[in-house]
């Protein structure tokens, strides 16, 4: 008896786990979260072999942040990461270590157990290095992982930093525009132009090419540019007996010898004859009124109106409140789907106007991309526990458990009539 109840029980929180892990797993919606050095450059000629530095790894614009980890990898010829502190409250430490022989320092933090994040611009783990020998170090951030309060990850963008102790060579492409980005059938013409500036102790003589795919597209060569100067270069492209695409144009600047290769490249996208426009065309909700507390599933209609197919992201809301993001939805040509949203009422009694916005990365429409759909009306408060509406789809635990006890006494009833 005793084996056969552990097996219940068992059963029952393995139920109450999946269900509330599959409640709260994804990926949370945030505006623009970027993961940086700070300082972003450090460059002092006096920083000689023995002298020591701190950076700092910071985030802005995140919201809810739990937890984190990021790896940054240093030349270890130039420098020796020596030790690390995590900024409050991400006191928690995980697997954190420095590998000087590899170049690279794995930061993991988290909060202690806390039912909310923190948000804004906070800085993460300050980073303690040593100078090593003179030279350049490119402070790359690689492999960072945030995630909120309920375990969701964060999207974000790094920015690298550097480090040097010498005179450097360094050109950057620093903006590529294209005039007009879409033109309506082959054959118009589109100017490309191209800034750089020299950001290095040196003059330089540097080449500029410019390519779609292995298309060239312009090139120029021995073009000089003085330290601290910068200048705008012109290509033009025919677009005469192209086919009807959208075209990704790579531009790079080189020198002989760069120590920051990285920031030498830069793109633009264009289009020929392709029309780029996703629309929301309905928005519904399950049920017009409802308690507080209980559970409404929001549908939102999306169509692709251009000739291009797209991937597309929706936000569902209510007022302007964000209830959940889809990614990665995929419309072919003229196509339309359906994306769903559950939405947990946990908010005061009242009438809300429910919304959906479809984003894709170029639109050439933005009036039909938001919709105003149902108004929901709520009322009174739902008989259902708080910790079930939060598990998202929980309450079929407790039918789960109930049935799996209702089997189990049974069993022990039969048994104890047998002996």
């Amino acid at each position: 008896m005793k084996t056969t109840m552990g097996k219940t029980l068992l059963l029952i929180f393995s139920t109450i786990l999946v269900l509330v892990a599959l409640s709260n797993n994804g990926i949370k919606a945030q505006g623009p979260v970027t993961v940086y050095v700070d300082p972003p450059s450090i460059a002092d000629l006096t920083m000689t072999p023995g002298n020591t530095f701190s950076i700092n790894i910071s985030v802005s614009g995140v919201e809810d942040l739990w937890g984190y980890s990021v790896v940054l990898s240093y030349n270890t010829t130039v420098l020796t990461a020596t030790a690390y502190h995590s900024y409050d409250p991400f006191t928690t430490p995980g697997p954190s270590r420095i590998n000087d022989t590899a170049g690279w320092a794995y930061l993991y933090f988290t909060m202690p157990l806390s039912p909310q994040g923190v948000s804004g611009n906070v800085p993460l783990v300050k980073l303690d290095f040593t100078v090593d020998a003179l030279g350049v170090s490119l402070l790359d951030l690689h492999d960072t992982n945030l995630s909120d309060a309920k375990g969701r990850g964060i999207s974000y963008t790094e920015v690298d930093g550097s480090f040097t102790n010498v005179k450097v060579h360094n050109i950057v492409v620093t903006n590529v525009t294209a005039s007009p980005k879409r033109v309506a059938a082959p054959g118009g013409l589109i100017t490309i132009n191209v800034t750089v500036a020299n950001r290095g102790d040196f003059d330089e003589t540097y080449n500029v090419t410019i390519k779609y795919g292995s298309v060239l597209i312009g090139e120029e060569t021995a073009l000089f540019l003085g330290t601290g100067e910068n200048t705008t270069r012109t290509f033009s492209w025919d677009t005469t007996g192209v086919e009807l695409d959208e075209y990704t144009f790579e531009v790079k600047a080189t020198i002989a010898l760069d120590n920051y290769p990285k920031d030498n490249t830069g793109s633009v996208r264009v289009r020929v004859g392709v029309i780029r426009d996703v629309a929301v065309t309905n928005v519904t909700a399950s049920q017009p009124e409802a308690a507080v507390g209980e559970s409404i599933i929001v549908r939102a209609t999306i169509k692709n109106l251009g000739n291009f197919t797209e991937t597309v992201t929706v936000h569902a809301k209510y007022d302007s409140t964000l209830i959940g993001t889809t990614t990665n939805q995929v419309l072919e040509v003229y196509a339309q789907t359906y994306v769903t949203s559950n939405w947990h009422t946990n908010v005061t009694a009242g009438e809300y106007v429910l919304s959906a916005e479809a984003v894709i990365t170029e639109d050439d429409n933005l009036t039909n991309n938001v919709l105003e759909g149902d108004m929901v009306r709520l009322g009174g408060t739902s008989s259902i526990p708080i910790i079930f509406l939060y598990a998202g789809g929980a309450l079929v635990a407790i039918i789960v458990v109930a049935v799996i006890l209702r089997f189990a006494l049974k069993a022990r009833k039969s048994q104890s009539t047998s002996v």
